[in-house]
């Protein structure tokens, strides 16, 4: 991809966006980690230290 080319950018995303296999590892990925219970939680435990 080319440094500060807006149109490979938008290519490499939609390239991506088409690949199933990632996107259901990705969405499983985000399901299973950035819920919000898991991101509270790990929030908490930052704030405390």
């Amino acid at each position: 991809m080319e440094p500060e080319s807006t149109d490979a950018l938008v290519n490499g995303i939609s390239q991506a966006l088409a690949m199933p296999k990632n996107n259901t590892t990705a969405r499983e990925y985000a399901e299973r980690t950035l819920n919000k219970e898991n991101v509270l939680r790990q929030f908490i435990a930052d704030i405390r230290g």
